[in-house]
This record gives structure tokens, sequence and C-alpha cells, in this order.
């Protein structure tokens, strides 16, 4: 898991604990967590801070106490199949110095989540159960994990061959939705090597060209959509400038299509998260776990290795109207063929 991906859930997850308890009430124990499962990742990270309400001021924010559970406490997750326990493993703090956060409002100094480095599996129940000894408190939730998922055979083809992005006309992305998927972000990974004054440099650009919600998390959905194949060049163009040099160049050296996918309870969480506009500022309240506040879910990422582009789109990104001053060499590694 990204741990940079968290600090913004976080956040939103302190200021959406609760919005229906005065703020000067008496002080209660209100535990806040963040767990989004991946199988692709190594290493999972769960998230456990308490989130606060109570009688002081904003320098109550910097004490350790109040915002992190000193003890010791327990944190499990079972691996469920078919209604039978598979196995359990349990997740322990990090190092002190593992996790680095920015100073802010909230003490963050010896900052610390849970973590495990076991091998966890798509056709599978997980669920979470964390034990806090001083408090007899008990806190559960549970996550399937988005299976794997294929491209239907258009988007296949396209992308497993020198890639047409030919002008006036559209392409396509479709593929089959897995189960407990829910929305999924589609990317286009575009890959290019700048070189300049001789000096050569491998850099990659990140197109995100739609956002789709499936019907339902049964799986087995179709999901399509087009996009003038214009907007390639249109995208390339407002993202890179130019180059210094009038011999520096850029070469083309491929393109991969990457999946960025969540369930439904996650996007929920997420949604309601976002700040609010306009008079009514209360963020309403989004769990999914018991006796506790925040998300415990999973996402998926699906990266399908790409080709590069076709003679005719190399030349089009080498000299159309959208991207010829940004100095790509053409099918022949030509540089300035169209002046």
């Amino acid at each position: 898991m990204n741990l940079k991906l968290i600090a913004p859930l976080i956040f939103a997850l302190f200021i959406s604990c609760s919005n229906e308890i005065e703020i000067n009430d008496e002080w209660k124990d209100i535990t806040c967590i963040i767990g989004v499962l991946n199988q692709n990742d190594s290493v999972h990270y769960i998230r456990i801070q308490r989130g606060y309400l109570g009688k002081g001021d904003m320098e109550s924010t910097h004490d350790y106490d109040s915002i992190y559970y000193s003890e010791n406490i327990n944190v499990k997750i079972e691996r469920w199949k078919d209604d039978e326990l598979i196995e359990s493993f349990n997740l322990y703090k990090t190092n002190p110095n593992e996790i680095i956060k920015d100073s802010g409002l909230f003490s963050y100094k010896n900052a610390f989540v849970f973590k495990t480095s076991h091998t966890i599996y798509p056709d599978s129940k997980y669920k979470l159960s964390i034990y806090i000894p001083s408090l007899n408190k008990t806190i559960e939730a549970s996550t399937y994990l988005i299976d794997d998922f294929e491209l239907d055979e258009e988007t296949y083809y396209l992308f497993n061959n020198n890639i047409n992005f030919s002008f006036n006309s559209m392409f396509s992305v479709g593929w089959i939705t897995p189960y407990d998927a829910k929305v999924f972000y589609s990317k286009l990974l575009i890959h290019y090597i700048e070189v300049i004054n001789y000096d050569s440099t491998y850099k990659s650009i990140i197109w995100t060209m739609n956002k789709s919600l499936s019907n339902s998390v049964l799986g087995g959905e179709h999901i399509k959509f087009y996009l003038p194949k214009s907007d390639f060049y249109k995208f390339v163009g407002s993202k890179l400038k130019e180059l210094p040099g009038y011999d520096d160049y850029r070469v083309i050296t491929g393109i991969d299509l990457l999946f960025n996918v969540s369930t439904e309870e996650l996007n929920t969480y997420i949604e309601l998260s976002n700040p609010t506009t306009g008079l009514l500022q209360d963020l309403p309240v989004y769990t999914n776990i018991d006796n506790a506040y925040g998300i415990f879910s999973s996402r998926y990422t699906k990266l399908f290795r790409g080709g590069t582009l076709d003679k005719k789109s190399k030349d089009s990104l080498a000299c159309g109207v959208y991207t010829k001053h940004l100095n790509f060499l053409d099918f022949f590694d030509n540089l300035h063929r169209c002046e």
C-alpha cells in the first residue's frame, strides 16, 4: 500500500469521526482505522489511531497519547474461504523511524502503523480483529479482495500490437469486471526517452483517461468507453514542454495500460470524506468497521504491458499540430522532418 495515499484519508477520518458530538463533551475513546489491502503489495499496512473529542484546547493535538495507543494492542487478520477459517496472522508495529510524517497540527514524532508481509489471496475473505486490553475493546471488520480480470478482445489487440492512434477516429478500452470491484480508473503510461545535450533520460507520463463504475459488484460485466484518438496527442502536447536545444529530441518507447480498481465501500468512504462546499459543512459519517470509525477494504492495480506506436502514429507525434514542437523522432528516427 502506498502510505502517501493514506495521508489525505486519515485527515478526512479525523474530521469525520463524528459530527454530532459537542466539541466540549466529556472525553471518550474513538478509534480510527484505515486498512486497504491489495494482493499485489508485498507489505500490508493498517493504521490505528485515536480520533478524540473532549475538553481542552488545540495544544492537546500535540499530545502523543491523544493520537496513538501507547499500550500493546493485538491486531490480527483471518483468512476465510467458503465459511472456513484457513489461517490467521498477526500485524506488528513499524519501527520508530520507519514511518516519517510531516510536522503539522497533530503529533508526528515516533509515528507508527501496523504491518504484515503475509501473502494474501484474491479467492478469500479477510477479517480484521483488533483488541485494546486497557479498554476491553474489540474492533472487527471484513473485506473481500478484488480478483484479476482481462481486457476484451478489441482492447487486447490494440495494446498487444503496434498501437494505432490515427487522427480522425476513435479508440475503445473494454474489460470484464471481477467480483467486488466497483470503480475503475483507466490510465495510459506513456514511456519515452528524452535526450538533452546528448544526455539520455528515461521518463514517463500518465494519462488518466476515464473513471468507470460497474452496475453491480457481482462481476462478469462488460465495460467499455470510447475516446477520440486525437486526445492522446492533445494530452502529450499539454503535458510536455519544448526542449531547450534545437538538436535535443524525444523517442517514444512504449505505452502500457493501467487500471486502479477499488471496492464500493472504499469509493463511498472517499467520496463522503471529500471536503464539502457551500453552507452545509458537516461531513456525513461512513464506516464499515464495528466499534470504530474508518475503512477496511481492498483495491487492485492491474498493468497490461503494451507495444509502441505504429508508423503513422509516430509520424503524427513528430509532425502533428499538438506535438510537433516537442521534438519527437518520427518512425525512421528523423528529427525536424516536418519543418
